[in-house]
């Protein structure tokens, strides 16, 4: 992953029509402007992390920031997500236009303070959620987006195949109510029969939850 300003154009995986802008595309040692943010913020920033975007099978480190190659894992309401290797979309109705964030931004406003703009921090908290029908419209509509395709599954709520691998989490619930980072050396489902996947689908944008064995 390459380092860029934040509200330049976004390039890294296309243009997706012009308006879609970087936000927290951290590395090379630049500088950043770093801050506080509210606990509401980091737990609706989470609903965004929930829903991947451009997800990869590689996972970016960032040895500046972490100095070795750790992965790291945002845990929060049963959920456990590999950071690095999927991206967020968040929309600006007020500016018509769209902000392109790595899923790492969560690890970087947790673990080193960094600060967005104060336009992508009130999109967050103001723009639909991503588990809302306007936000899956919105985002079936602006641009194309990269998935781990599943097709083979049927969505529950419309029956179409055009359904995408979205992230893991724990049938053991997390008790905490605040979303962690915990950094892993490696990061391995050794138990798989623990695991339940969410399923997004293409169609509806409606998000569904299977287990491991069923996929």
């Amino acid at each position: 992953m390459s380092y860029f300003n934040d509200l330049t154009p976004y390039s890294y995986a296309g243009n997706n029509g012009g308006n879609v802008f970087n936000i927290g595309w951290l590395d090379n040692g630049c500088d950043f402007k770093k801050g506080e943010l509210e606990e509401k913020f980091i737990k609706y920033l989470w609903e965004y992390v929930k829903y991947p975007i451009n997800q990869t099978r590689g996972i970016f480190y960032n040895n500046y920031l972490d100095s070795q190659n750790n992965k790291f894992i945002a845990s929060y309401e049963g959920y456990n997500i590999l950071l690095g290797s999927a991206e967020i979309r968040v929309f600006d109705s007020v500016r018509n236009c769209v902000y392109a964030s790595p899923n790492l931004i969560i690890h970087y406003i947790l673990n080193h303070h960094y600060l967005p703009p104060a336009r992508f921090i009130h999109a967050v908290m103001n723009e639909p959620k991503p588990d809302s029908d306007e936000y899956s419209k919105l985002i079936r509509s602006s641009f194309n987006t990269n998935y781990i395709s599943y097709s083979r599954l049927k969505c529950n709520y419309c029956q179409s195949n055009k359904t995408e691998l979205g992230f893991t989490k724990l049938k053991e619930f997390i008790n905490t109510n605040k979303v962690q980072i915990i950094a892993v050396d490696k990061y391995t489902e050794d138990s798989p029969d623990r695991y339940m996947y969410d399923i997004i689908c293409k169609d509806c944008g409606k998000r569904f939850t299977l287990p491991y064995e069923m996929i």
